[in-house]
């Protein structure tokens, strides 16, 4: 999506896509593994700064696409590990301790 946008700025309708695509990748994490939580309230806060003026439209977009490749980063993280999302929940380095699986 980010090559979408190189030469050309994104517009509101664009913005609105990648929130829903950022979103529903999120939701997707969180339910597989709710360590994962803190990508949803980075995600979040993002919106947030946006929604209150303090962050413009192609800051918002640089922003949401720079998330969207961490949280492909972070989905084949357990995959590279050879780990199960099960696994992946007691070994996340956000986990609040050792066998952790609730936040």
């Amino acid at each position: 999506m980010a090559k979408r946008f190189e030469k050309k700025k994104p517009t509101s309708s664009d913005l609105e896509r990648l929130k829903a695509a950022v979103k529903a990748q999120l939701e997707r994490m969180v339910r597989l593994n709710r360590t994962r939580a803190d990508y949803l309230e980075k995600f979040e806060a993002l919106i947030e700064a946006y929604n209150n003026g303090s962050r413009n439209i192609d800051e918002i977009f640089k922003d949401l696409v720079a998330l969207s490749r961490v949280l492909t980063d972070e989905q084949e993280r357990h995959v590279r590990e050879h780990l199960s999302e099960r696994t992946d929940c007691l070994r996340h380095p956000h986990a609040a301790g050792a066998g952790a699986v609730d936040r």
